[in-house]
């Protein structure tokens, strides 16, 4: 994925409040979730339901665990305080590709204040985010994608 097609999500402002079940346009504000919603919207041409947030992606059956690479676009990352319990805190990310083999992850976080790409390796020097707590796909987009090759 080219660094130009997502620029105009680079910069929008974080904001908690500000998820997949708000009336609020992303460019108000927004949060790891919508930030999901958006991309999987404007680049995979799919339409989340809203109740699709962090514990439905990660414990629902349309999202299916993958367990090592190699990612695909769009895949969705984990990451949490280490020993997190609740599911509904996790802090989500987008896979957008990588450089020279490090993983690059698209999220609207509270560290920068507003969405920004991190390589995977820089997650576990924010408490917030320290824990990796895995990688889900949505089990749809790979059918569709399998269907076109």
């Amino acid at each position: 994925m080219a660094l130009v097609e997502i620029r105009h999500l680079l910069d929008i402002p974080y904001a908690y409040r500000n998820g997949p079940d708000s009336d609020i346009h992303p460019e108000d504000g927004i949060n790891c979730q919508l930030l999901v919603h958006v991309f999987y919207r404007q680049f995979l041409e799919v339409n989340l339901s809203p109740q699709e947030k962090s514990r439905e992606t990660f414990e629902d059956g349309l999202f299916r665990p993958i367990m090592d690479e190699p990612y695909h676009v769009g895949d969705i990352f984990y990451f949490g305080p280490a020993g997190l319990t609740d599911a509904r805190r996790l802090h989500l990310g987008v896979y957008i590709g990588e450089i020279q083999g490090e993983p690059l992850v698209l999220h609207a976080n509270r560290v920068d204040g507003r969405v920004s790409i991190w390589p995977l390796s820089e997650f576990p020097n924010h408490p917030r985010y320290a824990q990796w707590y895995g990688v889900r796909r949505y089990g749809l987009l790979e059918e569709m994608q399998a269907a076109m090759f």
